[in-house]
């Protein structure tokens, strides 16, 4: 829905940038001229949130592909929206998750009496 939304305020952009640089054309005033330099600007934005919005697409359709591996090796059930937006987010819980099991495991493990002769017992 996004992206549909960027399309359509893009296209209206355009539209009112092409307006205003047709209405400079046309007149003698320095307010249409004025209108007109931004309309060209307004030009370059859309073509740059366009190309913006082409590669953030991709991130979109990668996204879907994300979810399902992670859902598949984690048995979760995030969704594409869910990557999209807050894959750091989902990576930062896995990355604490990962370390809080690696602490726990070297508290849970038993203790060598051999490798720990001379050291002292900070039970």
């Amino acid at each position: 829905m996004f992206f549909v939304i960027a399309i359509l305020a893009l296209g209206l952009l355009l539209a009112t940038c092409v307006f205003l640089i047709d209405r400079a054309e046309n007149s003698w005033s320095f307010a249409a001229h004025l209108g007109g330099f931004l309309g060209y600007i307004g030009v370059v934005a859309v073509g740059l949130g366009a190309i913006g919005l082409f590669f953030s697409s991709f991130e979109w359709i990668g996204a879907q592909q994300k979810a399902n591996i992670i859902n598949r090796e984690y048995g979760t059930n995030y969704t594409q929206a869910e990557v999209f937006y807050a894959s750091s987010v989902i990576n930062t819980i896995r990355e604490l998750d990962r370390r809080r099991i690696e602490i726990n495991g070297d508290i849970r493990r038993q203790r060598d009496p051999q490798r720990d002769l001379g050291k002292p017992d900070n039970r």
